[in-house]
């Protein structure tokens, strides 16, 4: 038997708090987290606080072991449960303590609304600014003048890939109340539809981290419509009437101020205990080190002094010598400067990021007959109680590549993963005793209004060249580390200024936050810092951790906690970890510097089999009978029901879709076709992708490279399915059926033949090629009989049916559709149970149809309503929309108006539920010709 699952939460902290007899400002001050933050908790708006604010909460209540445990594990679940849907297009997580910028706040607040209501504003300037951070907060300031509220979008302009505005206008034409099924799939159509919906919208409109122009012009609304704000590193000359708000270092007055709201509510109780904190503070054995001794692994920071003086010059990423600098985006445009780069030295400049995901969806399938007609996976035949052939979900697999198992040491021994804390650096001289720890109010403590401590902090606000993201790390570091003062901290930062040497000083100081941040790390959290620079996409959750270091999933999660906790990982509402760019960029050439190559393309290996094979086990989950059967059991994830499984494969299909890329440029030609095999049932289910034309023309060129004629065949009839049905390009879709039937007449499969067939007549019937249609189509049928194929006979039947009624042959195609009927009823020639269901009710549609052409209403009422009794067992929406449509054209034929009204509007509903826009509007003309006028 299983666990049950943890208690929320909330209610457990509410109900010890209770228990301890504490208000919630007694145990905020007891525990050192605020009072709002406790609230928020209790009432579930904060349901997986991490691991050190729970450990805090849990001292402060007096916890035995195994009620802190549980409280640790309710927190745990609460990240894992929180599923909050991405590209909503909301603001990021706030800044409580953002400090500064009174003037750029003013510029961005007269900007959102009055007489500039529309201007588009350009924020710009060298990385770690806070560019982002600025413009969010001046958002949440301003959004409430607006309507619509505020629309973030990132535009992930320093990807390899960035968001192309096709994609980007998808993301907000979702936020904005657009549905998959009405995204055109035409780049002129989606355009012109974003233009009409964001002017009528009255959004505040920010778009965050652009790379050029070209990027962001798309993306505008009619000028004078709406305010846009845009950040980049550049200055994007090239955008038409903009404004531009530069952005330089803050002054060493508002940094110190930073610092000290960062380290405002820092709290005296070592994390780590009393003989690691101080000798992290410098006491004891191997403490209180001369500077430049004993603290050395590498680069280090640098006194910033001169970047924030006068005359210093405000770029901070210029490099200050010919060929000190190296662009990590693309070329700069005029005014723009240079991104933040470094000299060549070994682990210092690098690409950003990786190959962004794109996102540009299809559009939802035509009418109440099938869409796909593809038949069952090659070497998988349908079983009783299997989905249709039709309305069917993903799978992948891949054969696996090697394998880290957990805990394992890569070959070159580098990076040990033992899955459990490493050790302290420095450790008490055996026999030694501890220092105490510091109490409230002792030296250590770092106190702001202290004469001396200020003068620290504006010590530490010069070293970090008064860049945001140094400070905040800096700061962190003080907040993590009670005993340490900020005078030890500055002492730190200004000691190893001589190491870096032909560093620009915008780098610098980033660079030596960064560094100094790594040094204090355990060695199990360098090791994922390090391995999550292989991870490619926006974000991840802490599996991909696991997988690439071995280590147990539970430990991994209090790693990117800790990660999170210092400011080295970022993290959304729904519990995903994201690099900033910078860090990235520092923990790859971390991982070049400290790893062996051997030990990097094992991790990567192991990375990109892990992914492959847990795509391939969730999109069998979607095949014929696969939705009963046990999964492959994998400790790090659950694709064991079909929920699970599409949850899976949509929130990660950036990682997998990367994996299946790089094993076809590796030459994994068996994994790819594999993968590619097991999306087969699930691509149905989400057509709105936009890379189901990539998964399969990777895998239709992988099985030419194997010489397999009929997988070939196979899947270049998916392909076809992917450009016909996804993009919108049956002329395209067209050719590749007809390349697969000539491809599977040599290989000498019929059905495959058959299918290809099947869906040559689809493309014909859309281009309006009606003869060759019924031609492809009586093909196909005649194939698949010939075959003995129960599954695909219905397909090629419908779709010779719907052939015939395209070019007014109607009885015709009542006739096929007859026949069809009783084969379906008949057991000797029926397919399983479930085919059989979904194929009735389509060819009860169908039928419908030519008969209300034919204004033979009755029968065509019948045949509509037959249609809705399998909708009992089928529970397609589109087909149940064409049925309700049917069966309200035939109503009114007869005479009976409010029936038939009835009728359409349940037809609406089922619509808008498919997403089917045609079904809609053709429902909402039929309801607007028979409602009763109110005049």
């Amino acid at each position: 038997m299983g666990q049950s699952p943890p208690r929320p939460f909330g209610p457990l902290l509410r109900a010890h708090r209770h228990t301890a007899g504490l208000t919630l400002d007694e145990l905020s001050a007891a525990s050192g987290v605020t009072a709002r933050a406790v609230g928020d908790m209790e009432r579930g708006h904060s349901r997986g606080p991490q691991a050190r604010t729970v450990q805090a909460l849990a001292d402060a209540l007096r916890l035995d072991p195994a009620a802190r445990d549980a409280l640790l594990a309710a927190a745990r679940a609460g990240r894992r449960r929180r599923t909050v849907p991405g590209g909503l297009c909301a603001l990021p997580m706030g800044t409580p303590d953002f400090a500064g910028r009174t003037e750029e706040l003013r510029v961005l607040r007269e900007g959102s609304g009055g007489a500039d209501g529309g201007v588009v504003l350009v924020v710009h300037g060298a990385p770690g600014l806070g560019k982002t951070a600025l413009v969010a907060q001046a958002a949440r300031e301003v959004s409430a003048r607006h309507t619509g509220g505020c629309l973030f979008l990132d535009l992930r302009g320093l990807d390899p890939e960035p968001l192309t505005p096709y994609d980007a206008q998808a993301r907000l034409l979702r936020a904005l109340g657009v549905s998959d099924g009405d995204l055109p799939t035409g780049a002129d159509d989606r355009a012109a539809l974003y233009r009409a919906t964001v002017d009528a919208a009255d959004v505040l409109l920010v778009l965050d981290n652009a790379a050029d122009a070209s990027q962001v012009l798309p993306l505008l609304p009619t000028p004078g419509t709406g305010p846009v704000w845009v950040t980049s590193r550049r200055a994007l000359t090239a955008l038409p009437a903009a404004r531009r708000l530069p952005l330089t270092p803050l002054p060493t007055e508002t940094a110190t101020h930073l610092l000290a709201e960062i380290i405002a509510g820092r709290t005296t109780a070592p994390p780590y205990g009393d003989a690691l904190a101080f000798a992290l503070a410098g006491e004891g054995p191997g403490g209180g080190l001369p500077p430049g001794e004993g603290t050395s692994r590498g680069d280090s920071p640098a006194d910033l002094r001169s970047a924030v003086e006068p005359g210093a010059g405000v770029d901070l990423a210029f490099p200050v010598e010919p060929g000190a600098g190296a662009d990590l985006a693309s070329p700069a445009e005029p005014g723009a400067g240079a991104d933040l780069a470094s000299p060549a030295e070994p682990g210092v400049g690098a690409d950003l990021s990786s190959p962004a995901e794109a996102a540009s969806p299809g559009s939802p399938t035509r009418g109440g007959e099938p869409t796909r007609g593809g038949g069952p996976p090659r070497d998988v035949k349908p079983t009783p109680g299997a989905a249709p052939t039709r309305d069917v979900e993903l799978s992948s697999g891949g054969e696996p590549a090697p394998t880290l198992a957990p805990g394992a040491v890569p070959a070159s021994g580098a990076d040990p993963f033992p899955g459990v804390p490493a050790a302290p650096r420095t450790q008490p001289a055996p026999g030694s005793a501890p220092a105490p720890a510091p109490a409230p109010g002792d030296d250590d403590d770092v106190d702001p209004g202290d004469p001396g401590e200020r003068a620290a902090l504006a010590r530490i606000a010069e070293l970090c060249g008064g860049l945001p993201l140094a400070l905040r790390i800096a700061g962190n570091r003080l907040v993590t580390r009670p005993g340490w003062t900020a005078s030890a901290l500055a002492d730190r930062l200004a000691a190893e200024d001589h190491r870096l040497t032909r560093l620009t000083a915008g780098d610098l100081a980033v660079r030596s936050a960064f560094r100094l941040s790594y040094e204090q790390l355990t060695d199990p959290a360098r090791a994922l810092l390090r391995r999550l620079a292989l991870v490619t996409g926006a974000d991840f959750t802490p599996v991909l951790g696991a997988v690439l270091t071995g280590s147990p999933l539970e430990r991994v999660e209090e790693l990117t906690d800790e990660l999170v906790e210092l400011g080295l990982l970022g993290h959304d509402a729904a519990g995903r970890a994201s690099f900033h760019d910078l860090l990235r960029l520092y923990a790859r050439r971390t991982l070049e510097a400290e790893e062996t190559p051997k030990a990097r393309r094992a991790a990567e290996a192991t990375l990109r089999a892990w992914l492959l094979r847990t795509a391939r086990t969730a999109g069998r989950r979607f095949e014929p009978g696969e939705d009963t059967r046990p999964a492959d059991s994998d400790p790090l994830v659950d694709v064991g029901d079909r929920n699970a499984a599409q949850l899976w494969l949509r929130e990660e299909h950036a990682h997998w879709l990367t994996a299946l890329r790089e094993a076809a440029a590796a030459g994994e030609h068996a994994t790819v076709v594999d993968v590619a095999e097991s999306m087969h049932w699930f691509s149905d289910r989400w057509p709105f992708w936009g890379h189901w034309h990539e998964v399969f023309a990777l895998s239709r060129d992988a099985a030419r490279a194997l010489g397999d004629l009929t997988a070939e065949a196979t899947h270049a009839n998916y392909l076809s399915w992917a450009h016909f049905h996804c993009r919108h390009d049956p002329a395209t879709g067209a050719g590749l059926a007809l390349e697969a039937a000539a491809l599977a007449e040599r290989a000498g499969d019929t059905e495959q033949e058959a299918w290809a067939y099947t869906y040559a007549a689809h493309t014909a019937v859309t281009l309006a090629r009606y003869e060759p249609a019924v031609t492809y189509a009586r093909r196909a049928a005649a194939l698949f009989e010939a075959e003995g194929s129960r599954e695909g006979l219905p397909t090629a039947l419908v779709t010779l049916a719907r052939s015939l009624r395209s070019i007014g042959r109607y009885e015709e195609a009542v006739d096929t559709l007859d026949r069809l009927l009783a084969l379906l009823a008949d057991p000797a020639t029926a397919p399983a149970p479930h085919i059989a269901d979904y194929s009735t009710m389509n060819a009860l549609c169908g039928k419908a149809l030519a008969l209300l052409e034919l204004r033979r209403w009755d029968d065509a009422r019948r045949a509509a309503e037959r249609a809705l009794e399998v909708d009992v067992r089928v529970g397609v929406p589109v087909l149940r929309g064409q049925a309700l449509l049917c069966r309200a054209r035939s109503l009114a034929g007869l005479g009976q108006r409010a029936d038939a009204l009835t009728a359409a509007r349940e037809a609406l509903e089922a619509a808008r539920i498919a997403g089917h826009t045609t079904q809609r509007a053709e429902a909402e003309e039929l309801i607007a010709r028979w409602e009763p006028s109110t005049t």
